[in-house]
């Protein structure tokens, strides 16, 4: 792929993939709180019928973005 066009964007695809954000906006946050080295959160943290964004569970914080950026998988059975 070195020298293609694209190839550089291609090889930071599966990294962006495999973070397990479901949006755009998720990865950017992603990026940011490991950029600031924080940790003790994880992403899709399971509340009832519902999945929280992010979460700090030593903490018992939740956090839940807000925004226009589509996911890239389907909304669960239970918030359709």
């Amino acid at each position: 792929m070195v020298g293609r066009p694209g190839a550089r964007r291609a090889t930071a695809l599966p990294t962006a993939a495999s973070d397990g954000a479901a949006s755009a906006a998720e990865r950017l946050l992603v990026a940011a709180l490991r950029d600031a080295r924080i940790g003790g959160w994880i992403l899709g943290v399971p509340c009832g019928p519902w999945t929280i964004d992010l979460g700090f569970p030593a903490a018992r914080l939740a956090a839940l973005r807000t925004g226009t950026a589509i996911s890239r998988s389907p909304p669960p059975a239970s918030r359709r």
